[in-house]
């Protein structure tokens, strides 16, 4: 790591919900990390959000200085890409344009079955739609649901989130694919990326970059999965923010960080 760059990364990549935005966690460590971030933005390390909010949402936050400024935002589970301009959010060029997607046809499908509940719009996007369902019943729903939209002719992925959320997106997207393309158009290698996240939308992600930290919050079963399938992560004993700090602090190994003393005093504690 430079010793002019506080993350030891030329881009941060961070889940939102559950990571940076936790009403459980820890206030101090949310506002350190946020700290750091914003240090690190100002001597050269580029952040993006990657988050199932729509851009809307994250703009809203930004403004209102819950989050720090990011460079970039893979949106929507990473089905939209934006770079954030002066004025906020600007849709990429890069950003996919998904084909066989009826984002319609897909609410209505969906809304057929008793079991799925559709959440408020904000939560859902141009590709993603986001519905609960009780834990017990997603696999059935799942499997049901899928094949109804694929002979409908359309193709899609089902993402299910404990406890209880389901997401509909286009077949071959995710996070991790939106941060192929964000790495291809910086130039920058895998192995200069961090990303940190809780959920089972994140797993893609945190295999997609070269340092990883998934958070303490996380269900147990993702967290003995990320062990097995990727030993690079560090796997947080503490949850959001405070999670990573404490990872942050494990891939630096003890190295100074010059975000100054409140910041250096945060990692060194954990």
């Amino acid at each position: 790591m430079s010793r002019h760059r506080p993350l030891p990364c030329a881009l941060a990549c961070l889940d939102l919900d559950g990571t940076l935005i936790d009403p459980e966690g820890d206030s101090a460590s949310r506002e350190t990390l946020s700290l750091l971030l914003t240090v690190a933005t100002a001597l050269g390390t580029r952040l993006a959000y990657a988050t199932g909010r729509g851009a809307a949402e994250v703009h809203q936050l930004v403004a209102a200085g819950e989050l720090p400024r990011p460079g970039f935002l893979l949106a929507e589970l990473g089905t939209v890409l934006y770079a954030w301009e002066e004025d906020g959010p600007r849709e990429m060029a890069e950003s996919p344009a998904w084909t066989a997607w009826d984002g319609p046809l897909i609410e209505r499908l969906a809304g057929a079955r008793p079991e799925l509940r559709p959440r408020r719009p904000e939560r859902s996007g141009p590709y993603k739609k986001t519905f609960t369902v009780d834990a017990g019943e997603q696999a059935a729903v799942r499997e049901i649901l899928a094949r109804q939209l694929t002979a409908a002719g359309l193709r899609v992925h089902l993402l299910f989130e404990p406890p209880s959320l389901l997401f509909v997106v286009p077949a071959g997207s995710g996070k991790e694919v939106a941060l192929r393309v964000l790495r291809s158009r910086l130039g920058i290698a895998a192995a200069d990326v961090l990303a940190a996240g809780d959920g089972e939308v994140d797993r893609g992600l945190l295999r997609e970059a070269g340092q990883a930290i998934l958070v303490g919050n996380a269900t147990e079963a993702l967290k003995d999965q990320v062990r097995r399938e990727a030993p690079h992560v560090h796997v947080a004993q503490r949850r959001s923010a405070a999670g990573v700090l404490e990872g942050l602090a494990a891939l630096w190994g003890g190295s100074k960080v010059p975000g100054g003393p409140r910041v250096d005093r945060a990692l060194r504690e954990d």
